[in-house]
């Protein structure tokens, strides 16, 4: 194995092997591996770790190009807040802004609302209770 630095991607990638270039910088221990120029290898790219603020995608409401959140304060109004949103994985999505610790946001259907409205709170914690159907026996 050898650690080498990345230091130039090529904008574009192959559509039908989907492979790309790479340049790395190797260090000059490398050439004692059998490493030369012009090689192909595999190899991994490690991309770090960094905290993130993320909601769900479904606490993002977009319109006319922004993205905006909807906060629920104590009175159950909620306060329509334009966002910067990030990056995407699955259903999180990061938000760029700060975002006060502790707060509660609308997790769907914001694009009903509008600022100063009033909404029911649902405690998600207890089991839902479901109504049986049909004839009792």
């Amino acid at each position: 194995m050898i650690d080498a630095r990345l230091r130039l991607v090529a904008p574009t990638l192959d559509a039908n092997t989907r492979l790309g270039t790479a340049y790395f910088d190797l260090p000059a221990s490398a050439l004692a591996t059998g490493a030369r120029p012009g090689v192909y290898v595999r190899g991994e790219v490690g991309t770090g770790a960094a905290s993130a603020t993320v909601l769900p995608s479904t606490a993002i409401t977009l319109r006319d190009g922004n993205s905006y959140v909807f906060e629920i304060d104590a009175g159950a109004h909620v306060a329509q807040r334009q966002v910067q949103t990030g990056r995407r994985l699955g259903e999180q999505v990061e938000v760029l802004d700060k975002l006060p610790a502790g707060s509660r946001f609308v997790n769907g259907g914001g694009s009903f609302l509008k600022d100063g409205d009033l909404v029911e709170l649902r405690d998600h914690s207890k089991p839902a209770e479901v109504a049986a159907t049909g004839k009792k026996s």
